[in-house]
């Protein structure tokens, strides 16, 4: 065998090799994430980014995941898709903070473009986000510093529940998760627009407190 198809040959393998020595996490929602799981509670998922060279440990609710595949071949479920999601899901916080490393991308006067399999949910998060006045909403992906994907899903009696994910705008990669909330059920706040509802307790609960 020749040293050109020796070398083909170990590239070959040792690609395979890194392909199988990731975990995959696979949200409820149909994302797949490549990563290193370094930990489970009985809340959260917590991982490394797959191949990228930060030592940055990320959380995710186990609330929002459907299973985890490991690199040996095992794979633990925790969910069901959203399309058989029935009843609400515990909604955890995660993760406690926003790393350190993706602040600066995320901070006060930042672009923002709003993505959402549900265009109502984009106009209502719009408005309620330039109520806040944290960020700027615009209304195209290249003119965004970071991409926010809001996340519905319905439980039986039509309560709505929402969270979002903070998208690199060139790479797509999920920079943060935030908590999942639900449309507001107290008497001063409810509002029969269950979407529009989730929209608002998406930025008093999830986002205010977190970007101050």
């Amino acid at each position: 065998m020749s040293i050109m198809r020796k070398l083909l040959l170990f590239f070959f393998i040792a690609l395979s090799f890194s392909a199988m020595s990731q975990d995959i996490i696979k949200t409820i929602y149909g994302d797949e994430i490549k990563a290193k799981v370094t930990e489970i509670t009985n809340e959260v998922v917590k991982y490394q980014k797959f191949n990228v060279s930060d030592e940055v440990i990320y959380s995710m609710a186990i609330a929002n995941i459907e299973y985890v595949a490991f690199e040996n071949g095992n794979i633990r479920r925790f969910n069901k898709g959203t399309e058989k999601v029935q009843e609400p899901l515990t909604a955890v916080i995660v993760p406690e903070k926003v790393p350190d490393n993706i602040k600066p991308i995320l901070s006060k006067g930042k672009k923002v473009f709003l993505t959402s399999s549900n265009e109502n949910a984009v106009e209502h998060a719009t408005y309620f986000l330039e109520r806040w006045g944290y960020w700027k909403v615009v209304k195209t992906k290249a003119e965004a510093d970071v991409v926010i994907n809001i996340n519905l899903r319905f439980n039986t009696f039509g309560v709505c529940f929402a969270f979002a994910q903070f998208k690199d705008v060139k790479k797509d990669d999920i920079l943060y998760t935030t908590i999942e909330v639900s449309s507001s059920k107290e008497p001063k706040t409810f509002d029969f627009n269950t979407k529009r509802s989730a929209m608002n307790e998406l930025v008093e609960q999830a986002l205010k407190p977190v970007f101050k």
